[in-house]
């Protein structure tokens, strides 16, 4: 993995995620998860921009059946103008497959295998600043 790390140097920013890396090891405790979680997304985003994993749930021709008809559904409902717009504002995201499926492709890509605890963090959604209850 380092050897692929150092190939595509330009290409991962890695001097930046070297950066980001050193200033998530000398953080403080309660940071330090979330920044080197940042570190891991950052290499993941510029490795999918490489096109090295498939970052789409459907191919190009099911994505459009999908989008073409839930944008149909969505215009025939009889709802507010604002509910409308919110739902035919998500038609793009319909074709984003969800965290888990995105972090499992991009470890294969690398021929790694994601561990329980990978699979157990890295497939959770985001809730930082949110409060349950």
């Amino acid at each position: 993995m380092v050897n692929a790390l150092f190939m595509h140097y330009e290409e991962l920013n890695f001097q930046q995620l070297s950066w980001n890396y050193w200033h998530a090891m000398f953080s403080p405790k309660h940071a330090k998860p979330v920044l080197l979680g940042a570190c891991i997304e950052a290499i993941e985003k510029n490795y999918r921009e490489l096109g090295k994993y498939n970052s789409k749930l459907l191919d190009k021709k099911n994505a459009g059946y999908l989008r073409n008809g839930f944008l149909e559904i969505v215009k025939s409902m009889s709802l507010g103008e604002k509910e409308k717009e919110a739902l035919l504002n998500k038609a793009s995201d319909l074709n984003n497959p969800p965290r888990r499926i995105l972090n499992e492709r991009f470890f294969l890509s690398l021929s790694l295998e994601m561990g329980d605890k990978e699979k157990k963090i890295l497939g959770k959604p985001k809730r930082c600043g949110t409060r349950k209850g």
